[in-house]
């Protein structure tokens, strides 16, 4: 009964594992600007004609979306296992240089 019962609890804890990596969302602070811009995009997107919009607020004053009046919520998660953005190095490339290939 064991050889059958543990690769299977580790099947299942694995998979869990791997869903949790890949599914699960966190809830990431947005500014003002970027939720008013973000509103502005779905008011020319949707053709909606709501005036106004309620930033949506969790844990005091960290915005986390918006509501417009027309019903559309928009909240801004991000995978838990995300990575860093990394930025490129830019290479400046001297054109008199010897050596130089394509």
């Amino acid at each position: 009964m064991e050889p059958i019962l543990l690769p299977a609890v580790w099947t299942v804890f694995t998979g869990y594992l791997l869903w949790w990596m890949l599914v699960v969302k966190r809830s990431e602070p947005i500014t003002a600007d970027e939720a008013k811009m973000l509103w502005k995009i779905h008011k020319k997107n949707a053709h909606c004609s709501g005036q106004k919009w309620e930033p949506l607020r969790r844990k005091g004053d960290r915005i986390e979306g918006f509501q417009c009046e027309c019903g559309y919520q928009y909240e801004q998660k991000r995978p838990i296992v995300a990575g860093t953005h990394r930025t490129s190095k830019q290479v400046y490339m001297n054109p008199f240089e010897e050596n130089l290939t394509l």
